[in-house]
């Protein structure tokens, strides 16, 4: 798939490993890095959902359209898919918000 990055921070912190370590701590920032380079490497969204480890899914209500990918206990990643073959990095989270 394309990635694009919905803020040059994300693609910094993507390109520069230290920025997301300063960002979110070295664990996130590993992973961070690691999901983009899968999201680069799979075909399709249906393969996303066969790897049960990322916990990837879509979210409800008011972020409806916007899917999840587990970076660790407490943070995740958010991305959209606003054309096929597209995927669009929208922001690190903490997760429910704490």
């Amino acid at each position: 798939m394309q990635v694009r990055f919905r803020t040059a921070q994300l693609r910094i912190c993507y390109e520069q490993h230290r920025q997301g370590e300063r960002a979110w701590g070295v664990e996130v920032a590993r992973r961070f890095v690691g999901r983009i380079n899968l999201l680069y490497a799979v075909e399709t969204v249906a393969d996303l959902y066969k790897m049960k480890a990322l916990r990837f899914h879509e979210l409800k209500g008011g972020r409806q359209g916007e899917f999840t990918l587990k970076l660790d206990r407490r943070m995740r990643l958010i991305v959209t898919f606003p054309t096929p073959g597209l995927v669009q990095v929208e922001e690190v989270s903490k997760h429910y918000g704490d």
